[in-house]
């Protein structure tokens, strides 16, 4: 056989260099190395028959060739070089079908896979909670709150109402507040972010998607960030990280729906209770710090939550008490902030310091000038902490609305005044 061609079969090249001495063979291709050179010898993975015209015919699992003299020289036609490469590339067309399909079924793969994580699940169509109940009616024990972004277990789906599971709660929940499966998750699209959860320890947080990036840090399995972009690109997705953008490797990470679950009365109760010992703690602190640095002795209760107000509404809030008691004692000053937040706590009463403050005819200072000059001119730092303190939830009025002239009426009195 003589050719002065590389040709390929199947992704192989061999290269004929001299006249190649060919014997009866099945398998592996052979050859005499007296009379042949060759750039390197592979065995192919799918042979060819070749008849005696030298053209190419079709794909066996055997290369063979019939000689009569026992030695047979071919010369390679270049239809044959044509037809062998034809046949490759058609083979790699192929291949590269084969894998576009396989991705597609990946793709399909992931996408069901989302869909059952709201397969038989419920979520809650409401702006705070619906509750749950022991039995199916409205006048049923209330086991429980499925809140905005909980998400449920069906376990019994009714024409009214349905019978679901979540956290510690299992009980019924009426089917006008809930959506089910695929309209759970729309709803979650728009109440949930998405979470990724890192599958693996040591893997690195980059500043761009990129492998060659800059590493931000490390983080480990089990950690959980919000997504900002799933598919950032090269692989990556952008999370959230100290509040700042990051990228992590998709491959390394899970992504799930960032939903909670119910949470029981005595769950609750609980809770409430809880939060209310850290602020009672929270303030008998403060109370005690405030009193140590004005040199101050005050009797003091922590009857309200603590509120976090703007700097408009602290300065306000210290500049009334100034000119209300500013000639008077640490605890007046104290007594008089706790009336205006005993009174936006009070239905009875606006529910913001400033409405509080400018109520018609409550306050003097609103009226004759004196509060607007303490704003321009500013006030004691006293005032500021006893304001300061009362946003904190400290009273020492016992829960006093309103105060007047020593003698005037009973109650708790500081100073010139009386708060009751």
């Amino acid at each position: 056989m003589k050719a002065d061609k590389k040709f390929t079969l199947k992704g192989t090249s061999i290269a004929l260099a001299a006249t190649l001495t060919l014997a009866t063979f099945v398998g592996p291709v052979q050859v005499n190395a007296a009379t042949t050179s060759m750039e390197s010898t592979t065995v192919l993975e799918k042979n060819y028959t070749v008849d005696t015209n030298n053209i190419l015919l079709s794909s066996n699992s055997v290369f063979s060739m019939d000689y009569s003299d026992g030695i047979e020289h071919i010369t390679l036609a270049s239809k044959d070089l044509e037809t062998a490469d034809a046949a490759s590339e058609e083979e790699t067309e192929e291949k590269a079908d084969e894998a576009k399909d396989d991705a597609k079924a990946q793709e399909s793969q992931e996408e069901a896979a989302k869909e059952d994580e709201f397969t038989g699940k419920a979520m809650a169509n409401v702006d705070d909670f619906v509750n749950i109940r022991q039995e199916a009616t409205t006048e049923s024990k209330i086991l429980g709150k499925l809140r905005r972004g909980d998400l449920a277990s069906v376990v019994e789906k009714g024409e009214v109402w349905t019978k679901i599971s979540s956290g510690s709660v299992e009980g019924y929940v009426s089917n006008e507040f809930l959506v089910f499966d695929a309209d759970a998750k729309a709803l979650a699209g728009t109440i949930c972010d998405r979470v990724a959860t890192v599958n693996e320890n040591a893997i690195r947080l980059r500043y761009e998607p990129d492998l060659n990036s800059k590493v931000y840090d490390l983080t480990g399995a089990g950690n959980k960030y919000k997504v900002l972009n799933e598919d950032a690109g090269n692989g990556f997705m952008e999370i959230s990280y100290n509040d700042k953008s990051a990228f992590i490797a998709k491959e390394f990470v899970s992504v799930s729906w960032n939903t909670s679950q119910a949470i029981s009365i005595e769950e609750e109760l609980a809770a409430i209770a809880a939060e209310k010992a850290a602020k009672e703690a929270a303030a008998a602190a403060a109370a005690a710090a405030v009193a140590a640095s004005s040199g101050q002795s005050a009797s003091v209760q922590a009857s309200n939550p603590a509120t976090a107000a703007s700097v408009s509404d602290t300065t306000l809030l210290a500049a009334l008490i100034y000119c209300e008691a500013g000639g008077e004692s640490y605890d007046a000053m104290l007594a008089v902030g706790a009336v205006v937040m005993n009174r936006v706590y009070s239905s009875a009463y606006p529910n913001s310091i400033r409405e509080v403050i400018y109520q018609r005819g409550q306050f003097g200072p609103t009226v004759n000038g004196a509060l607007n000059k303490a704003l321009s001119n500013g006030y004691s730092s006293t005032a500021a902490q006893a304001a300061n303190a009362a946003l904190a939830g400290q009273d020492n009025t016992n829960g006093a609305m309103y105060f007047g002239p020593a003698g005037s009426t009973s109650g708790v009195v500081y100073g010139s005044q009386v708060f009751h």
